[in-house]
């Protein structure tokens, strides 16, 4: 096992014949710049490669999905916040098995019906 994997890369550990397959390789392994042009010409030509404008219909869908998610947002928004509170009289309220736990005012009472405004 290596004893010390922090330390920096030192060319001097290479033998001669290593530096050489190393700049061989490197030599065989980046295509040329004609092959890069040739691609990217060919790819263009079929219309894979490029820019693209997105059609009208793409684009009015697109548009009408957006405003169909915004206006269902808002008719839930407003809906919730024209909800009334329940009043307190009618919910239930229920107690432990053991009823002398508490005195009976040390419940809490809920607080008065107020009306929340939401802003878009």
């Amino acid at each position: 096992m290596i004893d010390n994997e922090d330390r920096p890369f030192d060319e001097n550990e290479w033998t001669a014949e290593e530096c050489a397959r190393f700049a061989a390789l490197s030599a065989h392994r980046i295509p040329p710049a004609e092959l890069k042009r040739r691609t990217v010409r060919v790819l263009r030509e079929r219309g894979y490669f490029g820019r693209r404008t997105p059609s009208t219909g793409l684009v009015v869908g697109g548009l009408v999905a957006a405003a169909a998610v915004f206006a269902a947002g808002a008719a839930v928004g407003y809906s919730a916040a024209e909800r009334k509170p329940v009043p307190a009289t009618t919910i239930p309220v229920s107690f432990a098995a053991n009823r002398g736990a508490a005195p009976i005012d040390s419940i809490p009472q809920p607080a008065p019906a107020t009306r929340h405004v939401v802003w878009y």
